[in-house]
Order: C-alpha cells, then sequence, then structure tokens
C-alpha cells in the first residue's frame, strides 16, 4: 500500500516557491536545509507525524550535482513548470512520485 511522504513545490527559486506557497495557502514555511548531493536547498514545514511540505529549489551557492531529482538542468526544466509533486513510500518499493496540478 502506498503511503504519502511528502509533497513538493519545485521553484524556480526558493524566494518564488515561498511566496507562491504563501500567496496560495496563507502559510508561512520555514528554511529547512541544503541538499549538498544534489544542489538544491529548501524549506520544509511538518503537516502531521509523519508528513511534510516541501518548496525546493536550485541551490546558487551549489554546485551542479546529480542525485535523487536527477541534474540541475532537469530540476530546472521541472521548475518552469511551477507546480506540486506528490512523493509516496510502500513497503518494499522505492519511493513513487507523481505530478498533480495543485497549484
Amino acid at each position: 500500500m502506498l503511503k504519502l511522504d511528502h509533497l513538493t513545490v519545485i521553484a524556480p527559486t526558493l524566494t518564488e516557491g515561498v511566496s507562491h506557497v504563501q500567496n496560495c495557502l496563507d502559510l508561512d514555511v520555514p528554511f529547512g536545509t541544503r541538499h549538498d548531493y544534489m544542489g538544491t536547498h529548501n524549506h520544509r514545514l511538518q503537516l502531521g507525524n509523519s508528513v511534510y511540505l516541501e518548496i525546493v529549489a536550485l541551490d546558487p551557492e551549489g554546485t551542479e550535482r546529480v542525485g535523487p531529482a536527477g541534474s540541475a538542468s532537469t530540476i530546472r526544466r521541472r521548475s518552469d513548470r511551477t507546480g506540486m509533486k506528490v512523493v509516496a513510500c510502500a513497503d518494499g518499493l522505492p519511493a513513487r512520485k507523481a505530478s498533480t496540478p495543485f497549484f
């Protein structure tokens, strides 16, 4: 059975993503962390015991990397279509991702 892990907004910049969520949902999402292994950074808001909202963008101070989300150029391409991704987990299966047009 799939289990919701987190909702992700992929944004052209972190500032734009945070502003987008603020305008759409009236939520302030605090800074999370930098992902050195992917060259990205994020803001995160816990939504319950095991689900969170993530706003992610390329880190201008980061380096070009290839990580689970792909290369920086893949992330840039995805961020041109700012939207929400749903990340789900299932026992014995890798995380599954699906695009959903919430915004």
